[in-house]
């Protein structure tokens, strides 16, 4: 994994590789496990979320022979991976199971916490202010370690999320004081694009706050991608998108005729920050980018169940995921996203049908 963060994919994948064939020596099944789970963060860092899941749930069959102590300190990341797909039936199962276990152990227990630490990202994913406040409660007293993530970065996501914005600023400052001293650079990435959500919360011109903000985001996208972490990248274009009114190059417009046309079935590797394994953009499902469309006509929930026969509650969880991926805060963010890009040309142009 510290070959993956300082920017070393391939070498990670090496490593990686190495230690599965030593492990597959042993008896056990708990290496094997530990490394797959391992895999799984790594392929979510790279916007693999598919290949997270299935890598997580392969892991988790013998976490779970391991009992509920065990299962506590690897099950939360399932959820996460499930929602940057859009599953979030599954992914709320999972999420009610996780809390169960840690209503069983006692206040404190780093295993807790460490479930605790993903089940943030997950309300933060869900933009659930409810969960985020149960959440917060908890994590509060972890203030200034670091558990999977650094805890003051989440807190200041979760204080965003519940209209808290100094409570917020220190907390996010704090932890990107503490990432760039320690090199900690998947954190300067999430660190940078939570300050530049903060500038756009100041009581600055328009003009002024989005610059700020801009450079904010692009610093976080250069360094993303030198990670290799092409979901979060993809992310950061997206709420780029929001703020710069320039859509994209008739190349990039190229790029996303020939994701669009590539066989679905096989595995496809982003050639841009725009487009995603999906072939759409920021990993959009055909279903989401259907919806994203209707939302930008100013169809509300209501009327697009209507026109899609869907239920108005799986629209709704629709129209979280396309928050989630598009990297914006409200409907009125990703109607933003949608009409200053050209990807509903392209989608029209090759009559592509949306799915279930």
């Amino acid at each position: 994994m510290s070959c993956f963060l300082s920017g070393k994919s391939a070498e990670a994948d090496e490593w990686l590789a190495q230690a599965e064939k030593i492990n597959r020596q042993f008896a056990g099944h708990e290496p094997l496990a530990f490394l797959r789970q391992l895999k799984a963060g790594i392929a979510y860092l790279k916007g693999n979320y598919a290949q997270a899941e299935a890598l997580m749930q392969e892991a988790l069959q013998t976490f779970r022979e391991m009992g509920p102590h065990t299962l506590q300190w690897y099950l939360a990341p399932l959820a996460v991976f499930q929602l940057a797909q859009g599953k979030h039936q599954e992914a709320l199962e999972c999420i009610g199971e996780v809390e169960s276990l840690i209503e069983t152990s006692p206040p404190g227990d780093m295993a807790s916490l460490d479930a605790l630490s993903m089940l943030a990202i997950c309300a933060i994913m869900l933009n659930d202010p409810a969960r985020a406040a149960r959440y917060h409660q908890r994590l509060l007293p972890a203030s200034g370690l670091c558990i999977n993530f650094l805890i003051d970065r989440l807190l200041g996501q979760l204080e965003i999320l519940l209209g808290q914005p100094e409570e917020a600023g220190r907390h996010i400052e704090a932890a990107l004081a503490w990432a760039c001293q320690e090199d900690f650079k998947i954190e300067i990435v999430f660190g940078l694009a939570m300050k530049a959500e903060l500038v756009l919360l100041n009581v600055e011109p328009e003009a002024t706050k989005n610059q700020t903000a801009v450079a904010l985001l692009q610093e976080a996208q250069t360094l993303a991608n030198q990670l290799g972490m092409a979901g979060e990248a993809a992310k950061l274009q997206g709420r780029l998108y929001t703020l710069v009114p320039t859509p994209p190059s008739s190349k990039d417009v190229k790029r996303a005729q020939n994701h669009l046309l590539q066989d679905q079935t096989q595995p496809v590797t982003p050639s841009s920050s725009l487009a995603s394994s999906s072939g759409f953009p920021v990993n959009l499902s055909e279903r989401e980018l259907e919806v994203l469309r209707l939302v930008a006509a100013g169809k509300s929930n209501r009327e697009i169940a209507t026109e899609l026969f869907l239920s108005i509650k799986t629209v709704g969880n629709h129209v979280s995921s396309i928050l989630s991926k598009t990297g914006t805060a409200n409907r009125a963010g990703a109607t933003a996203f949608a009409l200053r890009t050209a990807w509903f040309e392209v989608f029209d142009s090759l009559n592509v049908t949306a799915g279930g």
